[in-house]
């Protein structure tokens, strides 16, 4: 393990502890050593020689697939970067900018059914999020960013009284989601329909390519801004469908009340990420400034 001296020694256990206390309070039982060293901090290590003497916000992307770890991740580090590092940070997810529930049915009725299912290209407001980066990226120490909040459980937007303010400008923009930094698929790379979701309701690859499409366009607009991209890799699509799965089980742990969604659900929401998740695990890795592995038991490696 590398000694990361850029923490003194004295704060490295503590360090530890709180991030560990974070990590269980968002589902994760245990971090291990390694994990604390050989990911977060390596990660943090990256982040803080990005951000350098810029005058500007660093923008980090951080991508993975479903269930990978990638919130947990950015989470932990945010922590890591605001608390002992002194770089103020501000993550944002895509998670936070999907189109409202009320929109999506619009885009159902004109667009194609399956446009109702938030988090394939073209269901975020990409207007949105650019907005808030740019907000976030020009500000002075008076600016004030709401950042919205969306609810999985409800589907929609939090009441506006509950979403997040910013003060000031960040040193570092930490914006990750599954789908950050993809690049869109080539006709030439193409394929019929790929999975029982996409037979069923899609056989014509209308939909598909409609949200190819506005990856291709607006997504782009806001990856190019990227300043270092960070992977999560998983090693097949099967171990995508697995995390979600556990994903949706620590779910009900964390809050028993909540109603969660059947593994059967699962495995048909993730076939609608699965033609573009499959395209990242083959391309991504070549132009990511970082990659991590990751097994199924959330063992992650990273080439030093």
């Amino acid at each position: 393990m590398k000694k990361f001296d850029f923490i003194k020694s004295d704060q490295k256990n503590k360090c530890f502890e709180t991030t560990s206390k974070l990590a269980h309070s968002i589902g994760v039982e245990n971090i291990s050593k390694q994990y604390f060293y050989e990911i977060l901090l390596f990660l943090a290590s990256k982040i803080r020689n990005a951000k350098g003497n810029n005058n500007k916000s660093v923008i980090i992307g951080l991508s993975g697939g479903q269930g990978t770890g990638k919130s947990t991740i950015s989470t932990l580090i945010d922590h890591i970067l605001n608390h002992y590092l002194d770089i103020k940070v501000m993550t944002l997810s895509i998670d936070n900018f999907y189109f409202s529930k009320e929109i999506r049915m619009e885009m159902a009725h004109e667009i194609h059914p399956l446009c109702r299912t938030r988090g394939v290209p073209g269901t975020h407001d990409t207007c949105l999020l650019k907005e808030k980066i740019d907000s976030l990226s020009n500000a002075d120490s008076n600016t004030k960013t709401i950042i919205p909040v969306f609810s999985k459980i409800f589907d929609n937007y939090e009441p506006k009284e509950n979403w997040n303010i910013f003060f000031g400008r960040p040193d570092i923009i930490l914006l990750e989601g599954w789908c950050i930094g993809a690049k869109a698929i080539e006709d030439n790379e193409w394929y019929p329909p790929i999975n029982s979701l996409e037979k069923k309701f899609d056989p014509k690859s209308e939909w598909a390519k409609w949200s190819n499409t506005a990856l291709k366009n607006e997504y782009q607009d806001i990856f190019e801004t990227i300043d270092m991209l960070i992977m999560i890799k998983e090693s097949s699509i099967e171990n995508i469908y697995q995390n979600r799965w556990k994903q949706e089980k620590t779910l009900k742990k964390l809050n028993k009340s909540t109603k969660i969604m059947s593994k059967s659900s699962v495995n048909e929401f993730v076939m609608h990420f699965e033609r573009l998740t499959l395209h990242m695990l083959n391309t991504m890795p070549d132009y990511a400034d970082v990659v991590i592995k990751k097994d199924l038991n959330y063992n992650y490696y990273i080439n030093w």
